[in-house]
């Protein structure tokens, strides 16, 4: 072998290396295609010429009647329709008889639901306004005894209005006398020596069922000496009936008495009587009257009443707002007491003011002033 056999041995040419072309020449790979941007949605394909808009729907919604010759299609289409027109009926007919067979049940529970709300409610309130008119007869007190000048302003005084104005500015409370009333039980105290308080009470029920006061008793009755200093008193010698009911806080266990100018004047109350409420009712306003004897007394009512709740009632007790009820009496022994009588002074002319603690033995004042 020679050497230039050698040569062109080492002379053959090498393989092309990857990515190199036939020459060797280094060649770059093409890059791979890019993605196809996404197009707009696709629509639903209009239905083809010659086809029905209805019968395409059916196609839509029951893709197998596609497969169906094109005369039975038209025949399922109003299968399909008359079997949706059969559920819809039977379904409104089974939610009527539903609702119809439950309506009582229902009813019922909302009947129910209403009437424990309405007897969750307070049964009744009670609003109290007392009587601070000017009396036919009455009797002022103050906590103080009165000084000269002002005595002398008193004494020169003449009506009524005149002496509750001047008093009131001094601290003059104004007491009505208690009313004369026949026919009370014994041991009903004197109301020629008693004194008492008057209020107008309304009860109120927000109920839309009815209920009824059946009792009252007077409760928490809690009494002391009164503190008064000086009284004034125009005087009754008789006395009048009113519409109402009257209390005794001197009882062992006080009760309201009818008090209107009736047959049943001085009987219990609530034995020929009762307070309707709810519903819309309202009894208006009812004239308390309480007397006290020779001390001053605070007090609340507990009234009984009867409803439709499952408890049949209750009782509640009735106060004058968060403050219990009032009624003062005048001290057995003032210090200084004055007195004007329409049966001592004739009516025509009356004279002032007797000062009883300056004359005791004056004709108006005997059995009336027992000095201190």
């Amino acid at each position: 072998m020679s050497d230039d056999d050698g040569q062109e041995k080492d002379m053959a040419p090498e393989p092309p290396l990857p990515g190199a072309d036939k020459d060797g020449e280094k060649t770059t790979a093409a890059p791979p295609p890019a993605a196809a941007e996404p197009g707009p949605p696709a629509t639903e394909p209009a239905p083809p010429k010659g086809r029905s808009l209805l019968a395409h729907a059916g196609e839509q919604i029951a893709p197998g009647m596609k497969d169906l010759p094109p005369p039975e299609k038209p025949k399922f289409l109003l299968i399909m329709i008359a079997v949706a027109i059969v559920s819809l009926l039977a379904t409104l007919v089974v939610t009527h008889f539903f609702n119809r067979e439950t309506a009582d049940s229902r009813v019922g529970t909302d009947l129910d639901a209403g009437q424990r709300h309405d007897q969750a409610k307070t049964p009744f309130v009670a609003s109290v306004k007392y009587d601070r008119t000017i009396p036919e007869f009455w009797r002022i007190v103050l906590d103080r005894p009165l000084t000269q000048p002002e005595q002398v302003k008193l004494e020169s005084l003449g009506s009524d209005v005149e002496i509750w104005r001047f008093l009131r500015t001094l601290g003059g409370r104004l007491l009505p006398f208690p009313s004369m009333i026949g026919g009370l039980p014994g041991g009903f105290t004197d109301p020629s020596t008693s004194d008492a308080a008057v209020f107008t009470m309304n009860i109120i029920s927000d109920r839309t069922t009815q209920l009824s006061i059946i009792d009252m008793h007077a409760v928490n009755v809690s009494c002391q000496p009164s503190t008064a200093k000086a009284v004034i008193d125009v005087a009754p010698e008789g006395g009048a009936a009113y519409e109402g009911m009257l209390f005794d806080l001197t009882e062992e266990d006080p009760i309201p008495y009818i008090a209107d100018d009736v047959e049943e004047q001085g009987r219990p109350y609530f034995s020929r009587r009762k307070i309707d409420l709810g519903g819309g009712m309202s009894p208006g306003g009812l004239r308390v009257e309480a007397v006290t004897g020779e001390k001053s007394c605070s007090w609340e009512i507990e009234a009984t009443y009867h409803d439709s709740t499952p408890q049949g009632g209750g009782k509640l007790i009735l106060r004058d707002g968060e403050k219990p009820f009032v009624v003062e009496a005048r001290p057995r022994h003032p210090e200084q007491y004055w007195i004007r009588s329409s049966a001592t002074f004739p009516v025509l002319n009356p004279p002032n003011l007797v000062p009883c603690h300056r004359m005791p033995t004056a004709a108006a004042c005997q059995g009336r002033f027992d000095p201190p």
